[in-house]
Order: C-alpha cells, then sequence, then structure tokens
C-alpha cells in the first residue's frame, strides 16, 4: 500500500463497515471499558500483596514500604489506562501535550489530597495522595482524550470517501506498509484483501 504522510484516522470509513464490523467495534469498546474498570481494583490488589512482601522484608520503614507501594500501584493503574485507551485517541500535538498537563496536574491534586488527609489523619495520607493521582488522572483524562466537534465533522466527512480498509472490523488500513490491521490483528494477503474493498477503495489499492 502506498506510503502516505497523512495521520492515521482514528475511525474507519463508515461507508465500509458492516454489521459484522460495527459488532466487533462495540465489543472492543465494552471490552475496554470492562478492563478499564478493573485497574483501580487489580492496583489496590498489588498495592496490598506488595505492601506484604516489603513489610516482612523489613528493609525499609513502614512509611516508605506505604509510598513505594501506593505509588508503584498508582503507576500501574495509570500506564494501564493508558495503554487500553490509547489507539482510541487522536494523537494530535495539542492533545499530546494536553495528556502530559493532566498528568502534572493530577500528581500535583493528589499531594495536595495527601497533605490535607495527614494533617489529621497521619497514616492514611500517602495512601489517599497516590490513590487520588490515579482517580484523577483517569477522570481528566476521559474528558481530555474526548474527540473534539473538528476532529468529529471531518471525521463524518470522510466517511464517503475513498480508502482501504479492514474488512473483519473496518479500521482504515490506508498508509500501513503491510496487510494486517492494528486493531484487531487479523491478516490478509494483498489479492484477499482487494477482493474485500468497497469500490470506491479499489483504486487506492490498485496503485499499493
Amino acid at each position: 500500500m502506498r506510503n502516505r504522510a497523512a495521520v492515521r484516522p482514528s475511525f474507519a470509513a463508515g461507508s465500509a463497515i458492516g454489521p459484522r464490523g460495527r459488532l466487533l467495534r462495540s465489543a472492543a469498546t465494552v471490552t475496554r471499558i470492562l478492563l478499564a474498570g478493573l485497574f483501580i481494583p487489580m492496583g489496590l490488589l498489588i498495592d496490598m500483596i506488595a505492601y506484604i512482601i516489603i513489610e516482612r522484608t523489613q528493609w525499609v520503614t513502614d512509611w516508605q514500604a506505604t509510598l513505594l507501594t501506593n505509588t508503584a500501584a498508582s503507576l500501574f493503574v495509570q500506564l494501564g489506562w493508558l495503554a487500553i485507551w490509547r489507539r482510541s485517541v487522536r494523537w494530535t500535538r495539542g492533545r499530546i501535550i494536553g495528556t502530559l498537563g493532566c498528568f502534572a496536574l493530577t500528581a500535583l491534586a493528589g499531594v495536595v489530597a495527601g497533605w490535607v488527609i495527614e494533617r489529621r489523619w497521619d497514616e492514611l495520607g500517602v495512601f489517599t495522595g497516590t490513590w487520588c493521582t490515579a482517580v484523577f488522572w483517569c477522570a481528566v483524562t476521559a474528558v481530555r482524550w474526548r474527540e473534539t466537534s473538528a476532529e468529529r465533522a471531518e471525521r463524518l466527512s470522510g466517511q464517503s470517501g475513498r480508502g482501504v480498509v479492514c474488512p473483519t472490523c473496518g479500521y482504515s488500513l490506508t498508509g500501513l506498509h503491510e496487510a494486517r490491521c492494528p486493531e484487531c490483528g487479523a491478516e490478509f494477503t494483498l489479492d484477499s484483501l482487494y477482493a474485500a474493498q468497497p469500490a470506491a477503495a479499489v483504486a487506492d489499492l490498485r496503485n499499493a
């Protein structure tokens, strides 16, 4: 397929997505939501297990063990959240900078929350601060990563345009160098990919 400098679109051309493609896309979204919901309890479990292990080794103080395990579990949740949703986000320059800003802002908010709680309940300050950071990160980035009205208009206007798409899930393959979908992992030969394209995309594949 042709090498193009254009940014890869976040969504495939709607005209090429059949019922099976829409079902797969919906299933993928539901799976991401379920996984995202599990990351906080998974992080808490990792936090607890790691604390027990470190505390029994007695190579650090209880406060240091709490800080270490809480911070590690909080980062686990934040990085897991990013890993789950990164393919669904259109990574423009502004959005990347905004995401870095969100990371700094939520870290600061966690420090403030931990400081406030620690003044009254000393043993809860570190726990509150690190986990508020994780929760704030998920909430703030969920808003920051939303599709803008301009991006939505661009996506909708391109739904009837030309482009090579995955026959399985409808993801746009235009600009990729191999006949493998990065969204669902399906692999094709050029012949099978050509045969599955709508008429509007055939010319693009012929020129690959």
